[in-house]
């Protein structure tokens, strides 16, 4: 399975984790403002920007590497893409995750609050 294949299937799998935890997935692979995001998703008034990432082995030391601050802020930038297009979250409470997958094929690890915007300053 190549890179390509492997992000599509942990971002699936990613997806139907938020799903079945109560989330809705409003919206998958939004771009806007240079940057990327896998999933956005909203639980009650919160909506939710989620990286999904997919490696055979992770640790929590490894978060900056994988979400380093130029990443983050590609994150943010197009997150307020997203609010500026769809104006009817901009009242909900805003939060970064990160959804990573091992090679397990247990349910992702749910990172709340990854990190926020002013860890890219």
């Amino acid at each position: 399975m190549n890179t390509v294949d492997k992000g599509k299937r942990g971002e699936n799998i990613a997806a139907a984790f938020l799903e079945s935890s109560g989330y809705k997935v409003v919206k998958r692979n939004f771009r806007a403002y240079g940057g990327e995001i896998d999933i956005v998703a909203v639980k009650e008034k919160t909506t939710v920007f989620a990286e999904v990432k997919c490696w055979s082995k992770f640790d929590f030391g490894q978060i900056e590497r994988v979400l380093d601050r130029r990443k983050r802020s590609r994150i943010v930038r197009a997150s307020k893409g997203f609010l500026l297009q769809y104006p009817v979250f901009s009242n909900n409470s805003i939060r970064y995750d990160l959804l990573y997958l091992s090679d397990s094929g247990k349910d992702p690890e749910h990172v709340m609050n990854a990190f926020t915007e002013t860890d890219c300053s």
